[in-house]
């Protein structure tokens, strides 16, 4: 519990929005899908100041974060920012678990490289 949940993309955080129920905060990233219009550029993270504006928005410290990603790194010629989130979570946390789960990657992080 306390452990915010970043997924990559915002997109993928959709159908894990309506399946999860656990104590920790979901994370889309960049930001959660307005469901205004549909333009899947937005889904792109384009710098880890993207990342610690969608942090900031659980509240407390975060000593350990869960990371969800697809394999989908990109669609169409967009690229979603997986070698922005990559050095982001390098340069803060270590891993410590990782698993898979249909295809989609779940792992655990915590404070210091």
């Amino acid at each position: 519990p306390g452990e915010p949940i970043l997924v990559l993309t915002a997109e993928a955080a959709i159908p894990l929005e309506r399946y999860y129920h656990g104590p920790n905060a979901l994370v889309p990233l960049p930001a959660a899908e307005d469901f205004k219009v549909y333009d899947a550029r937005k889904f792109a993270l384009r710098s880890g100041a993207e990342i610690e504006t969608a942090l900031a928005r659980v509240p407390g410290p975060h000593p350990s974060v869960w990371v969800v990603t697809h394999p989908l790194q990109g669609w169409m010629g967009i690229d979603y920012g997986f070698g922005v989130l990559e050095p982001y979570l390098a340069r803060r946390y270590r891993m410590d678990r990782e698993a898979m789960f249909f295809g989609t990657r779940v792992r655990h992080f915590t404070a210091g490289p």
